[in-house]
């Protein structure tokens, strides 16, 4: 026996990670987005930390793909919470979610809107809305549910004094096209 996972067959309880440890007795961080900003890998004596949802992750386990040069080193420094749900990363790299809903609602034909009075179309709207809600936090909850529960990277603590812009963001040009068809949606596709 060499290490705790051969006796846990696999298993490595997090208190045997030597950095989560070390956060763990540290408590943890409260960074505001200038703070995050210096943890995005350029320093090499700093960890490389990204964000979703307010929750701030070291993901410097993984610095060829979080570090400098890395695929995803523009997630590093940032809450970009936009970006993983709409996966247009140069342009939504914000917490903002504001307005990605409409990337889950279907896209009607005017033929159909015809066929609705103007009650049906306010009900149906709503209805396309709640449910667009509902899966704009499912994609979050995915993500941050992946950091959370990851074998290399974890939980350091939170961002703090994130300000919503006055101005909300337009969907980009790449959510937009991934907008289902109402039409498809009602054979099943």
């Amino acid at each position: 026996m060499t290490s705790s996972e051969s006796v846990l067959w696999g298993y490595r309880p997090w208190f045997t990670r030597w950095p989560v440890l070390v956060r763990y007795l540290q408590g943890p961080l409260s960074l505001t987005p200038s703070q995050l900003a210096l943890y995005n890998g350029s320093d090499s004596s700093l960890p490389i930390y990204l964000a979703i949802n307010g929750s701030v992750f070291d993901v410097s386990a993984n610095p060829l793909v979080y570090g400098p040069g890395g695929h995803y080193n523009f997630f590093t420094g940032k809450d970009a919470t936009r970006a993983f749900v709409t996966g247009c990363f140069q342009e939504d790299q914000t917490h903002d979610l504001r307005g990605v809903e409409e990337m889950f609602m279907p896209v009607v034909e005017e033929a159909e809107l015809k066929t609705l009075s103007s009650g049906e179309k306010k009900i149906r709207r709503e209805q396309d809305r709640r449910l667009a809600r509902t899966s704009v936090q499912k994609q979050v909850q995915h993500w941050e549910n992946f950091f959370r529960n990851h074998k290399k990277y974890f939980e350091v603590g939170k961002v703090v004094g994130l300000e919503v812009p006055e101005e909300q963001r337009e969907l980009c040009q790449s959510a937009k096209q991934q907008r289902p068809k109402r039409s498809s949606l009602k054979k099943g596709n």
